[in-house]
């Protein structure tokens, strides 16, 4: 419920707010994010939240925003770096139960 309220407040303010097209990458972004924090875990949300990063991005590459641009990506590398690292944990832990079974 919060999340679809958080959202609903996003999109209000977008429509408020937006001039072009471009100006709706951070709103998306923005649910993106809300969505798979508050109703998401694991790989899942992470996914989520690097996909509102890349609109994040585009955005900033758009409003030629350098540091944005580079915060951005330094967020994406981050997130790319622990979706990977979750991935290869995830399995290893289950290889090891299988071999242990």
């Amino acid at each position: 419920m919060l999340a679809v309220f958080a959202m609903a407040a996003s999109v209000g303010l977008g429509a408020a707010l937006t001039r072009a097209a471009t100006g709706w990458l951070p709103v998306v972004g923005s649910c993106f994010a809300t969505w798979g924090i508050l109703t998401m875990q694991g790989i899942s949300m992470r996914l989520m939240v690097l996909v509102s990063t890349f609109l994040w991005l585009t955005n900033n590459i758009l409003s030629r925003s350098i540091g944005g641009t580079v915060l951005e990506s330094f967020i994406a590398l981050a997130s790319g770096t622990t979706i990977a690292r979750l991935v290869l944990d995830s399995r290893r832990c289950g290889y090891r139960s299988i071999g242990s079974a």
